[in-house]
């Protein structure tokens, strides 16, 4: 499973106090010692390492469907209740894919174009060998690695049968290579292709201030911006000193950020593992089990 330590360049920001609270938060420092988790993603089966050798296209069946439908309670036709992670350690693109449904959905709309016959055109983002980022159009035909009860190994269909998410995972996928090729990875080069925008990482280590946390994911919230937490790597690095790790928190695992409550100092996630749904943490539960987080850098 893949992690990545980076230590981007720290934006303009005010002092802390002798207390180490930050004086305008938030005022995070993107130069403190890299977080030690996050990027993986831990699926609920390894069926993946039984993969075809012959690659993307192998051991697949075609799947009619609708693209996207906009179901009951749905706020918008791509929800972020279609997403949900299968046999395959892509966490890292599923958890910015729900961010993106749950804020911009109309942004994740532009991406995706279905042919008369069936196939799909994707539009997704890629760094060049010079830094900059060039859209790249991926052609998808609506054909999909299955088990042998003909249900779709890796990612999952939407609640009303959607294919679009099933079509952004397997552009993703050819965009790389293939499946294995994604088994793995990091959430900033995800959020990357699906917005062809920069994101930075936060060490959740770089302030122990619950207020300031809570103004960012204030901030966040009511800008519409895009955030996935990722948990430390080990298993025993989740747990308090009696052994406990919150219900739904894995480790080496991203997890889209939904919510919080600044009065109770809790912040709710959602795992995109579609059976676990969301998880509400306290302060001290989010601290110990985060590493850090992945943010979309605001527009100017």
């Amino acid at each position: 499973m893949k992690t990545q330590e980076i230590a981007p360049k720290a934006p303009e920001q005010e002092q802390p106090t002798a207390e180490g609270k930050a004086l305008a938060p938030p005022a995070f420092s993107l130069q403190a010692s890299p977080a030690d988790g996050g990027g993986g993603g831990k699926p609920k089966e390894k069926d993946y390492n039984k993969e075809p050798k012959t690659g993307l296209f192998a051991k697949t069946e075609r799947i009619d469907g609708p693209l996207a439908v906009r179901g009951e309670g749905d706020a918008h036709e791509f929800a972020a209740n279609d997403v949900g992670q299968g046999d395959l350690g892509d966490c890292f693109f599923m958890a910015p894919m729900i961010s993106l449904a749950k804020n911009r959905p109309e942004d994740l709309a532009k991406l995706l174009k279905q042919n008369p016959d069936g196939s799909f055109e994707v539009k997704l983002a890629l760094k060049n060998e010079k830094g900059e980022i060039e859209w790249k159009e991926i052609h998808v035909e609506p054909t999909f690695v299955t088990n042998k009860k003909g249900e779709t190994r890796f990612g999952v269909l939407g609640d009303e049968g959607e294919l679009w998410p099933l079509i952004m995972e397997k552009a993703y996928a050819q965009l790389k290579g293939s499946y294995r090729k994604i088994n793995g990875g990091y959430d900033e080069d995800a959020f990357t292709a699906l917005t062809g925008r920069k994101f930075d990482k936060i060490p959740v280590s770089t302030s122990d201030d619950a207020s300031t946390w809570m103004d960012l994911f204030s901030d966040y919230r009511r800008k519409r911006l895009l955030m996935t937490l990722s948990t430390r790597s080990k298993i025993e690095d989740l747990m308090d000193d009696d052994g406990y790790v919150p219900p739904g928190i894995e480790a080496n695992h991203s997890y889209t950020f939904v919510n919080f409550d600044r009065k109770k100092n809790t912040v709710t996630i959602e795992n995109p593992w579609s059976s676990e749904g969301e998880t509400t943490l306290d302060f001290v539960d989010f601290k110990r089990v985060m590493a850090e987080a992945t943010i979309e850098v605001e527009f100017q």
